[in-house]
């Protein structure tokens, strides 16, 4: 079934439509409610207008899309499929509810509350926007996404579990490597939830942004580089007073932000939380340099020797910030070890932190250069004259 972006259902109450009976008035009060449960393969399409000042309910035994053309306001907003529901268009109501076996926004929602039921994941994509004074989001098994895991635009019918993990010795940090390419490229890398309160209940929950650089040809970094600055602001989870976060698994912030923007609740229970940036990557590189003076016929000549490392890959830093009191862990015991990672990020608490039974890692990096001087001139004996100091020469 396909409502046409032509289309407009309408059911708000009009005034000249109204009456008074025995003192009192009297307004038309009408719903709108689409089902569709005949096939299990039919797919609900709306691209028009749903307008209602009650309640507009659709019901679907297949997929349910509200194309971007799709308006839908009303007192209350319900959308039920046993498939999933895609919104890429403009949900405004005073409570919006949704269950379905999946649910993908990369459109707007809006309402005092927003509660979200699924059997399994739930994205918020690219440039998906939840406002809501409360909002809920219940999964049975599966994985809350706000963001995306890749620049790609793909949502695979189970998202896998891929629990974070850091390698101190390693020269490349980050999911970027780790995450599958499939899909297609999506130009704006956006995906935001601005909500009064939020409580998540999943399997796990990932706040990622997937934008990284590379050090281009030809360009040297060792003196800084240029990082969009507009980006950090475009993935974020923020709540004005509660913030409550729990996964069985882990809870994950890549490159974006977790915020707490004033007096309130800010918990986090998981068996692991783990801030970080998607992609940093530091070789080392081999230094081997010489410089010929002009002044006093050569007499300074020097070979520079030695081993450093620099940044060739880079995103921005994952950022969790608290205007209140910060809690991480659960009072009931863990039948494994927890932990908190903050891996070249950022974590900041403006007042009480409490940590209940967990480790706690931060990890930073440090760039380093080992460098030595001495004569060219000894190169040059040996090269020219065969006066070599040892059986080896190191040349460039």
């Amino acid at each position: 079934m396909n409502i046409r972006s032509e289309t407009e259902l309408n059911t708000m109450s009009d005034a000249l439509a109204t009456s008074t009976c025995q003192g009192h008035f009297h307004a038309p009060s009408e719903e709108i409610f689409i089902q569709l449960a005949q096939h299990n393969s039919a797919a609900l399409i709306v691209s028009g207008k749903l307008y209602s000042d009650r309640i507009v309910t659709t019901k679907s035994i297949g997929p349910t899309q509200f194309n971007s053309s799709a308006r839908v306001i009303g007192q209350t907003i319900k959308s039920y499929s046993r498939e999933y529901v895609y919104t890429l268009g403009y949900l405004d109501g005073d409570n919006i509810q949704t269950a379905a076996k999946r649910v993908i926004n990369s459109g707007t929602l809006n309402g005092a509350n927003v509660a979200i039921e699924a059997e399994e994941d739930v994205y918020n994509a690219f440039v998906g926007v939840i406002k809501a004074g409360n909002l809920s989001l219940d999964l049975k098994d599966g994985i809350v996404t706000n963001g995306a895991r890749t620049n790609k635009r793909n949502w695979p019918s189970s998202q896998s579990m891929l629990a974070p993990s850091i390698n101190i010795n390693g020269l490349k940090h980050g999911p970027y490597s780790g995450y599958s390419t499939a899909g297609t490229m999506q130009s704006r890398l956006s995906a935001k939830i601005h909500v009064n309160t939020v409580k998540i209940i999943a399997k796990a929950i990932e706040n990622t942004i997937p934008y990284h650089i590379e050090e281009p040809s030809g360009v040297d970094w060792s003196k800084g580089s240029s990082v969009n600055t507009t980006q950090p602001e475009q993935m974020s989870m923020a709540a004005e007073s509660t913030m409550e976060l729990k996964a069985s698994n882990y809870t994950r912030n890549t490159s974006a932000i977790f915020l707490l923007n004033q007096q309130g609740r800010f918990h986090i229970d998981a068996p692991l939380l783990f801030n970080e940036r998607y992609r940093l990557e530091t070789p080392p590189y081999i230094t081997s340099r010489y410089a010929y003076t002009s002044d006093k016929k050569g007499s300074h000549d020097q070979v520079e020797k030695g081993v450093g490392t620099k940044v060739s890959a880079y995103s921005l830093l994952g950022r969790i910030v608290s205007f209140s009191d910060f809690e991480l862990g659960s009072k009931q015991v863990s039948s494994t070890r927890r932990r908190m990672v903050n891996a070249f990020s950022y974590f900041e608490v403006f007042q009480n932190v409490h940590f209940k039974k967990l480790g706690l890692e931060s990890v930073g990096i440090v760039l380093s250069s080992t460098t030595t001087q001495q004569s060219s001139q000894s190169a040059k004996r040996c090269i020219v004259l065969g006066s070599c100091a040892g059986s080896a020469i190191d040349t460039s």
